[in-house]
């Protein structure tokens, strides 16, 4: 049999999202044992130590995605910590702003304490000079004498009117020396008040700062700990990878590899708005549209060959569009593949329509594994919703090793089954030999 070698492109951005194994022949869970198996897998256990290595690698991307999961709640609670942190350092920064302001006004207040004593005393010592000034003539009953020293009735009023000159000043001296003592006391007592409440201010402080480290350091574990969780698990899957990588390249002819042991859904959760041959409404209809929201994964059906892609229409096409034909498939059907392959000792022609733009994750040439992602539901193209248009076409019998032999053969995008109403011509319901398409409700209703 010709013998077709076929390169294997892995792409590293494919890692976490192309494989989800739904059927495993063997039981791989004693992961020692394979691990061992498949360090160096003998002949007769490659095809085994490949699916082996796809079942560790969706066990390390389940992993992943858990680790992900606890990152994410990780982050969260940090971000909240972070929040806190935040609110906690506007705080601090106003208690400090509110402390430098109370130091600038107890520094006020030293000022006017230290001026109002030195005015008092300065008026003290005009009183003391006063009244050593009028000790001459005040030493014995001093006021009495003074105005009976009089000459004249006169001369006595006049004394006591200076006598009462003098000791208004006086008064007058000690009101103002009373009053700057009271500015005094006043200031005073504000001094001690405004000091305590600085002390008051920068225990408060002290006390977020230290909250605030706490904070910060939590915040900074969690962050390092869960990306060093993730790097961790990357790593080990990028081992994985190195090794089914290996592995592909010691098969490297797709007559190494097993046939599927069925056909498994190309979409999960979708329902049937369209069957076949024929549109509810009219028309022909030669697939099986299977309905389901948008970005939804399209996955191998079996382990086969991408033979035929196209892609660069937009996601979102609409009734009548023709977007398809122009980037090498089918006119109308959007970004699309198609692939074949083989299971149950029956080889298929698969097709499928509609997809998002840039969602395909293969070319042609590419070997493909059960379950593997291909691509992402979208509803380019000639299409009013997101859904996969999905046409099953039977090439024959034979398995995995026979995939040369039908890709020589020269099929077409229809795989020579036509479209309209020449493929009413080659329906396998009305036993039409291969080639011929399969109403894919017969597997996935």
């Amino acid at each position: 049999m010709k013998k077709k070698t076929l390169k294997i492109i892995i792409s590293l951005a494919m890692a976490l999202s192309l494989f989800s194994f739904e059927v495993i022949a063997e039981d791989f869970s004693d992961t020692e044992y394979w691990d061992n198996v498949c360090a160096d897998p003998p002949k007769d256990q490659r095809s085994a130590c490949l699916e082996y290595t796809e079942y560790k690698i969706n066990l390390i991307k389940n992993d992943i995605e858990s680790a992900k999961e606890s990152l994410a709640e990780a982050q969260q609670l940090a971000n909240d910590y972070r929040k806190k942190i935040d609110t906690l350092q506007i705080e601090i920064d106003d208690l400090t702003a509110e402390i430098d302001s109370l130091n600038v006004k107890i520094e006020s207040l030293k000022v006017n304490i230290a001026e109002n004593e030195t005015k008092v005393d300065e008026l003290n010592q005009v009183v003391l000079d006063r009244m050593a000034s009028k000790q001459s003539i005040m030493h014995f009953n001093p006021f009495l004498e003074f105005l009976l020293g009089a000459e004249n009735f006169d001369d006595m009023l006049r004394r006591s009117y200076g006598l009462n000159a003098i000791m208004g000043s006086d008064e007058e001296t000690r009101d103002e020396i009373n009053a700057i003592i009271d500015m005094l006391n006043n200031d005073k007592a504000e001094l001690e008040t405004t000091k305590s409440e600085v002390d008051s201010k920068l225990q408060i402080q002290q006390s977020k700062q230290d909250e605030f480290k706490v904070l910060e350091e939590f915040y900074n574990d969690v962050a390092e700990q869960s990306a060093d969780q993730i790097a961790q698990l990357q790593n080990e899957q990028d081992t994985v990878f190195n090794l089914r990588d290996e592995i592909w390249e010691s098969i490297n002819s797709v007559e190494d590899l097993p046939s599927s042991g069925g056909l498994i859904p190309p979409v999960s959760g979708a329902w049937i708005s369209q069957g076949m041959p024929y549109y509810s409404s009219g028309g022909y209809h030669l697939g099986v549209d299977y309905a389901v929201s948008m970005g939804t994964d399209i996955v191998a059906p079996a382990n086969g060959i991408i033979i035929n892609t196209a892609n660069g229409c937009s996601s979102w096409g609409g009734l009548g569009n023709t977007c398809g034909g122009q980037y090498g498939g089918v006119s109308g059907g959007g970004n699309q593949f198609t692939m074949i392959m083989a299971a149950d000792g029956v080889v298929y022609g698969l097709t499928i329509f509609h997809l998002q733009l840039n969602s395909l994750t293969v070319a042609p040439g590419d070997i493909v594994m059960q379950g593997q992602a291909l691509g992402k539901v979208g509803s380019s193209g000639s299409s009013t919703g997101p859904h996969a248009h999905v046409e099953l076409y039977l090439l024959g019998p034979g398995s995995m090793s026979d995939l040369d032999d039908y890709l020589s053969r020269g099929y077409s995008l229809s795989f020579n089954c036509g479209w309209g109403w020449a493929g009413l011509e080659r329906l396998c319901a009305d036993g039409v030999g291969a080639p011929c398409r399969i109403d894919g409700r017969v597997f996935w209703s």
